[in-house]
Order: C-alpha cells, then structure tokens, then sequence
C-alpha cells in the first residue's frame, strides 16, 4: 500500500465559463508491484481534503469543492537508461459535490501522470510527480492538473 500527496489544480467548465479550484488533495494504492519496473492495482482518494477557490464560483457551485474518486492505474518504468522515470496511466470513477445547488456529480475520467523515483537512503525513494485527469463530470468538462510528492518505502 503507497500514499501520495498532491496539489491540484481542477478547471470546471460551464457554458463556456471557467472555473478553477485548487487544494491538497490524497490517493491511496493497493496493488501489485515489481519494484522499479512496473505495478497494477487499485487506486483511491481525496476523502481528507476539499479544493477551493478565491474567485466568484460558477451557478450551482460554491467557493469549496470536494472530491472522491476510485480506479485503476498503473505504473511503468520505461528506460534503464533513466532507471527513475515512470509513466503512470489510470481510469477513475470520480465524484465532485459542488456544496451547492449543483449537488453531486460524477462520471469517468482518465489520467496520465509523469514521475521520478529517487533513491533518498536504503529502500526509500522520493517521488515527485506530474499529472493529469481529464472527463466529464455529469454535464461538466473537468480537467485537473497535479504535482505530487510521495515517500517509497521498499522491503530489503
């Protein structure tokens, strides 16, 4: 099991109005991995943080947002030559509850994300990571962005 912790950057869109919130946000793993190689599982989150924004937030929405989502990804390492890189593909079912008259919302989104393991002491690795998601939520265009920054911690 893993746990990442990100910022992100979410952009709702409306009858072409752009909403952006951003926040904390957390997804959890459960899979199996070849270390360093590849892994495949479940993956789960945001039940700890809500996003917000300073602007004037869209009809239906109010200026806090909270999501919570559960899918599959995975994780590849590409390259010897770059022993740390990794791609990171994933399909969610996600839920955004607007806190407003809009209510709960959800739908399937995709994800791709871009990443590094290094090597910080023994069996433990520091994970920066960049990322995406991308779908619709009910009738909303939803696209998230991400940097995220994970601890590994490996079995020797």
């Amino acid at each position: 099991m893993r746990a990442r912790e990100s910022f992100e950057w979410l952009d709702i869109e409306l009858a072409g109005q752009d909403m952006a919130y951003q926040g904390l946000t957390n997804t959890f793993n459960l899979f199996y991995e070849k270390p360093m190689d590849y892994s495949i599982g479940l993956a789960g989150g945001s039940i700890f943080s809500g996003l917000s924004t300073s602007e004037t937030p869209l009809p239906g929405f109010s200026d806090e947002i909270r999501t919570t989502f559960i899918g599959l990804e995975a994780k590849y390492f590409p390259t010897r030559a770059l022993r740390g890189l990794f791609v990171r593909p994933g399909f969610y079912w996600k839920t955004l509850d607007s806190n407003g008259a809009v209510g709960k919302i959800d739908g399937f989104m995709g994800g791709a994300g871009l990443g590094y393991e290094i090597p910080v002491w023994e069996q433990i690795h520091l994970v920066p990571e960049l990322g995406t998601q991308f779908g619709d939520l009910g009738a909303y265009p939803v696209n998230i962005k991400s940097i995220s920054l994970a601890l590994h911690f490996y079995s020797i």
